[in-house]
This record gives structure tokens, sequence and C-alpha cells, in this order.
């Protein structure tokens, strides 16, 4: 690998540069700062060139917002995180996002966790997706935006993280399929975060995160009828 950009990288990698507002619209790999082709630890995601790389020609990072119908992976768009379960659908809440880490978050999330799975078990359905500040309000159930990852990388009304893991996270579910496959498979085959599974037939949770945890947990059902996350893998 010579760190210019190389083709059959393109779909993969690519989310490293997603939300730039310096990148090719037309011809994928390049972009002003890197005419010749981007450098691998930047498409990889090993650098997020918010810092001078060699040969940027002074040039980096710059975050610009996506349109809801831009694609997020290969097999989504951003659309679908954002317009996504019972509450939004319900109140018609914007749901959306501030920040630009935070589109940039669920580019990751689909290209390293859902585009697998979908490439594996086939369509999946996302049962909740992105959380404002907004519809996290607006939700009747308990539930806990400061470790569920939904809401990103936004802040609260102090300038604070909703949720310092930071990443993105979705719930999803693959019918007919065994959740518990569906589960075991995600956290043993991907770059997933954190896996929540609450059933065979019920949807799971999953997240992705520069500061991955690797977990496995399962959420057990006591004698009051709440559930309790009890971790039983973590790597």
């Amino acid at each position: 690998m010579d760190g210019k950009f190389v083709a059959e990288y393109a779909v993969a990698v690519t989310q490293a540069c997603s939300t730039c507002k310096h990148r090719s619209k037309t011809v994928p790999g390049i972009c002003i700062a890197f005419p010749d082709g981007i450098p691998f630890e930047i498409l990889s995601g090993k650098s997020d060139h918010s810092t001078p790389v060699n040969g940027d020609h002074g040039i980096r990072y710059e975050a610009v917002m996506p349109k809801l119908d831009d694609r997020c992976g290969e097999h989504f768009t951003y659309r679908r995180f954002i317009e996504c379960g019972e509450t939004q659908a319900k109140t018609g809440l914007p749901n959306l996002p501030k920040e630009a880490d935070s589109y940039k978050a669920l580019h990751e999330l689909a290209t390293n966790v859902l585009d697998l799975v979908v490439d594996k078990f086939g369509p999946i359905e996302l049962t909740y997706g992105f959380s404002s500040p907004e519809l996290i309000k607006a939700i009747p159930e308990r539930i806990a935006p400061k470790l569920d990852q939904h809401a990103s990388h936004e802040r609260n009304r102090i300038g604070n993280f909703i949720c310092e893991r930071l990443g993105a996270a979705c719930d999803f579910i693959v019918q007919g399929k065994n959740m518990r496959e569906v589960a075991e498979w995600v956290y043993k085959n991907t770059e997933v975060d954190r896996v929540y599974f609450y059933g065979s037939e019920t949807p799971i949770h999953v997240s992705f995160s520069n500061k991955r945890a690797h977990q496995f947990v399962e959420m057990l059902v006591g004698k009051s009828g709440r559930r309790t996350p009890r971790v039983v893998r973590v790597d």
C-alpha cells in the first residue's frame, strides 16, 4: 500500500471524508487538498485530518452538513436514521442533527456495522435511530440518553455532550431471523462498539464509536418487569 487512494477501498472507507466540504462530488478518493489521491491513513479513519497531513497544501477537514437523501453508507440514506421510530413519526419533529460530527458518526455506524449486516442477512428494519434533544424529551418510555448514544455528538443547552460515549447508535430487527443469531454475528464480525440484546424476536441495539468498548450486553427482565443490563462479554 503506497498510502494513496486505491479503487477497491472506495465504498469501504470513504466515511472519513463523507462530511468534508473539500471532497470531490464526482470522483471518489480525491479532494482539493489531495487532487492526486487522498492518503489511506485518512480514508481508513486513522486520521480525521483535523491536524496537518503531509502534502495537504495547508487544507484540512471542514465539515458540511449532508442532505437527508444523501447516501449514508451503501444501503442507507441519512433520512432513514433521522426520520425513524414511532415517536418521531407521531410528533413530526424534524429531528435534525446540529453537529456535523453526528452525521459523520451515523455514516460510520452504517459503513462499519449496518452495511455488513444487510450484506449477510438481507434488509433490516430500523426501529430507533438518531435522537435530537427535542425528540428525547418527547419519548414517553424510560430511556437513557446519557448512555445510549442515540444523540450521537449533539450537545445540551450548556454545551456539553448529551452522551459522552459519542459515536452513534440505532435499534434494528431483521424480520424472520433469530435476533440472538444476528446479535452474535454482529459482535463477532464487525467493529461494533456495543451490542444490546433484548430477546430473539426483539430489535437489538448497536453502536459504533472511535472509543470502542466491544461489549455484548444482555438486557435481563427482573421480577419487577424492568430490564437491567448485564455485560456478558468484553474483548
